[in-house]
């Protein structure tokens, strides 16, 4: 593809209002990896952020940097971490939180390859903000990290479309 194909692509995504992304780091893999470039859309107005949603988002202490992550909670959501699995608490029921796309051996909370059987985290996640998750959970600076846990929905830049590379 020549330079000049290249710049009207991208001047044409931006004209769509989608933007294109760079993975850097190992935080989504299975689902991206570093170096993989995927497309996002930017226009948010409309967008709906669904759970499992993966998402480009700054935090406010660091603005010019970007993360990747998946919505794993919803605004008004109570979330659990327990043992390697993800809860929702509705109601006072919780239900556990299918992820067919993680590999066995990140279905894990903890950076130490160390597993406690009474690990437990619980999250409630505020109304216009949500809750987020690297798919590698063993090796991803998330929610659990950040010093709010939680993205608010003016901080997103984007939605996840389609991996381009």
């Amino acid at each position: 593809m020549s330079l000049f194909n290249i710049i009207v692509s991208v001047l044409t995504l931006q004209f769509l209002s989608l933007s294109v992304f760079a993975v850097s780091g190992d935080s989504m893999v299975p689902t991206l990896h570093d170096g993989d470039i995927f497309v996002i859309e930017t226009d948010l107005e409309n967008a709906e952020l669904n759970r499992d949603s993966i998402v480009v988002f700054s935090l406010e202490d660091q603005e010019d940097f970007f993360y990747v992550k998946r919505i794993i909670g919803l605004p008004g959501e109570k979330i659990i971490l327990r043992n390697g699995e993800i809860f929702i608490d509705v109601k006072g029921n919780e239900l556990k939180l299918e992820e067919d796309f993680l590999e066995e051996n990140v279905r894990t909370f903890l950076k130490s390859s160390s597993y406690k059987d009474d690990y437990e985290q619980a999250f409630s996640v505020p109304e216009e903000s949500y809750f987020v998750l690297g798919d590698n959970r063993v090796d991803s600076e998330d929610s659990r990290y950040f010093s709010d846990p939680f993205v608010r929905k003016e901080q997103i830049k984007g939605i996840y479309l389609n991996k381009l590379l």
